[in-house]
Parts: structure tokens; C-alpha cells; sequence
């Protein structure tokens, strides 16, 4: 009776962890849902690229929990199986243990209540009471009939535990097809997981291509631009030094003519009458200072007529006169030098503007850069 109890006992335990091994599969199933819904509401709501790589990175987590929870699951219904099948051996070994004790009883009491002929015709013979063979009767019948249910009971528990036995067994092999079915199940979500996956990482790697390509092209657009830009300020840096410097030298060799214009008429005049100051100094006071004009006209400003007498009088008067236009010519062309530096300092600036811009550009493409610091001479 107690190897009954506890091979009940058992057979509850086993079911118990049935029912388990069960609701661990069904909380499987659920993951698993949740993970295609994500996956669905993933394919629908797509909005960027960042969206779509923290997506990827949650399919990810979530397959290797689903991978991890399904391995620990069938390491925990292959110990199961294993302790299922040990159990289930050691209770055959007990059933066959007690099913022999029960053939040797049998064997053994069936050998007592049958006595030998010949001593139940001794029995009989020494005893010629009627009242002693009918007790010895009774008692005889009463053993027999006691052992008789003996044997009934012990047959119907014998029955009893190989009914157990075969529900042990096919529960065994429920549970054998079960862990089939969830290994081929687990298979095949994980190929479609990784199918799916493999196509969505082919997509986004397709898509990170495209627009490396067009940054590409949009930073070599930029570069082309700005290197037009900063070699047609360069040109008009060069063409803006070069017409200063002809400017320069055009006033100097203009006014070092002047100078040896008015040396030589100081050489050939050294006395003047004071009968034609007043002409010399009508006729200067006829020149007025002029802006700058081409070294043609200025030259022929400054050469002195032809009819103008060479004695004429007071040269004093006429060389302050030239100094004046001379003080205004020199002025201007200074204000017109401060004009010109101020427009190359802005030129300048601007062309180290776009020069900086170029760098960064240039950095940021993985472009290399020597030739732009190379410093100008």
C-alpha cells in the first residue's frame, strides 16, 4: 500500500510539472506574438533611419531572449524526460519486485492449503470426532477464503499499477512529441526571424548606401563650388594687386616727370621780370586742380604752352600753383589707394572664408587637405 501511495504521489508531481512545462510553452507562444506584432507595427511605422535601427536593435534583444528562454526550456523538458524515464524504470523494477514477492506468496500459500493426501487422510483417520472435523473444516475454509481476497486484492492492485505504468509511459510519450513539436516549432520561428532580419538589415544597408552617394555627390557639388569660387577670388586678388601696383608706379613715374618738368623750368628761369608777373600769374591762376585722369591728359596738363613767353615772370607763383593740384591729385589717389586695400582686406577675408568652409567640407568627406594649407607665398 505505501509503494501505491507513493507511486500516486509521483504520477500527481508528473502531472503538476505537465501542467507547467504546458504554461511555460503557451508564455512561449505569447512572446512570440508579441514579437510579430512589434515586427508588423515595424514594417508599418517607418519613419527614419534611427527609428528603424533601434527597431533592429529590439527585434535583436528580443530574439535573443526568445533563443535563450527557448534553450533553457528544452534543457529543462530534456531533465524532465530523463527523470521521467529514471522514474519510470525504477517503477517497473518495483512492480516486478513486488509482482514476485506476490508469485512466491501465491505459491507459498497455495502449497499450505493444499496439504497432502496423505495427511488429511491421517487427520481424518486419528480424528474420529464429528465436532473436530467440522471445526477443522471451518478453519480450513476460512483460510481459504481469506486467501482467496488476498490474492484479489494483490491482482487488482497488480492491475491498478500497470494501468499506471501505461499512463506514465504515454504521457512519456506525449511529452517526447512535445518537445519535438516545440524544438521544430522554435526552428522555425527562429528561420523566419532571421529571414525577416536578413532582409531588413539588406534594406537599410541598400539604403545607407544611397545616401552615402548622396553626400557624396552634395559634398563634391559643395567642394567644386567652392573652389571655383576661391580661385576666381584668388584671380581677382592677383588682378587687384597687379592694377595697384601699375597704379602706384603710373603716379610715381607721373609725378617724378612733374618734378623734372619743373626742375628744368627753374634751370631756364632763374630771373623773371616783374613787368609779366601779373600774365604768369593769370595764366596759372587759370589751372585748377583736376581728379585724377588717364597719363595721357595729365601729361599734356602739365606741359607748358608753346606760346607762353620763356621769360615768364614770377615762377614762384606758378609752382605753388602745381603743388596745390599736385597735394589734390596725391590726396585722392590716396583715398582711392584706401579704397582699393579696404575692398582686398574684404576679398581677402572672404576668400579665408570660403577656404575654411573647403577645409571642413574637405575633413568631413575624408578629402585630404594639404594643398589648401599650403600657405601663399
Amino acid at each position: 500500500m505505501s509503494e501505491f501511495r507513493f507511486s500516486v504521489m509521483n504520477e500527481a508531481n508528473t502531472l503538476n510539472e505537465q501542467e507547467q512545462l504546458r504554461t511555460l510553452v503557451r508564455q512561449q507562444a505569447e512572446e512570440l506574438q508579441r514579437l510579430h506584432e512589434l515586427l508588423k507595427a515595424n514594417n508599418i511605422d517607418e519613419g527614419s533611419l534611427s527609428n528603424r535601427t533601434k527597431a533592429l536593435q529590439q527585434v535583436e534583444q528580443s530574439e535573443q531572449s526568445i533563443n535563450k528562454s527557448l534553450q533553457e526550456q528544452l534543457n529543462y523538458a530534456r531533465q524532465e524526460k530523463a527523470n521521467l524515464e529514471a522514474s519510470i524504470e525504477a517503477r517497473a523494477k518495483s512492480f516486478q519486485n513486488a509482482l514476485s514477492k506476490l508469485q512466491s506468496n501465491q505459491g507459498d500459500t497455495s502449497s499450505g492449503i493444499s496439504p497432502s493426501p496423505s495427511d488429511s487422510q491421517k487427520l481424518v483417520l486419528s480424528s474420529q470426532d464429528p465436532i473436530i472435523l467440522r471445526q477443522e473444516l471451518q478453519s480450513a475454509y476460512e483460510r481459504i477464503r481469506q486467501q482467496e481476497l488476498d490474492v484479489k486484492k494483490l491482482k487488482f492492485e497488480l492491475e491498478m499499477e500497470q494501468g499506471h505504468v501505461n499512463i506514465l509511459r504515454h504521457d512519456n510519450q506525449m511529452l517526447r512529441q512535445m518537445t519535438v513539436d516545440m524544438h521544430v516549432s522554435a526552428e522555425q520561428e527562429e528561420e523566419y526571424i532571421s529571414n525577416k532580419l536578413l532582409k531588413r538589415i539588406s534594406g537599410l544597408k541598400k539604403e545607407k548606401g544611397e545616401l552615402l552617394l548622396q553626400v557624396e555627390q552634395e559634398e563634391e557639388y559643395l567642394t567644386n563650388t567652392l573652389q571655383k569660387k576661391l580661385n576666381q577670388l584668388q584671380k581677382e586678388k592677383i588682378d587687384m594687386e597687379n592694377a595697384l601696383e601699375q597704379e602706384q608706379e603710373y603716379i610715381v613715374n607721373r609725378l617724378q616727370k612733374q618734378l623734372d618738368s619743373l626742375r628744368q623750368q627753374q634751370t631756364y628761369h632763374p630771373h623773371h621780370s616783374r613787368e609779366n608777373s601779373t600774365s604768369s600769374v593769370s595764366n596759372t591762376g587759370n589751372v585748377t586742380p583736376l581728379p585724377p585722369a588717364s597719363p595721357s591728359s595729365t601729361h599734356k596738363k602739365w606741359i607748358p604752352p608753346h606760346s607762353s613767353s620763356p621769360t615768364s615772370p614770377d615762377f614762384g607763383v606758378a609752382s605753388q600753383g602745381a603743388v596745390e593740384v599736385l597735394k589734390a591729385e596725391i590726396n585722392s589717389l590716396r583715398t582711392r589707394t584706401a579704397e582699393i586695400e579696404k575692398e582686398y582686406i574684404a576679398k581677402s577675408s572672404q576668400a579665408t572664408r570660403f577656404k575654411n568652409e573647403l577645409i571642413e567640407l574637405r575633413k568631413k568627406a575624408g578629402l585630404p587637405v594639404d594643398d589648401l594649407l599650403v600657405e601663399e607665398p
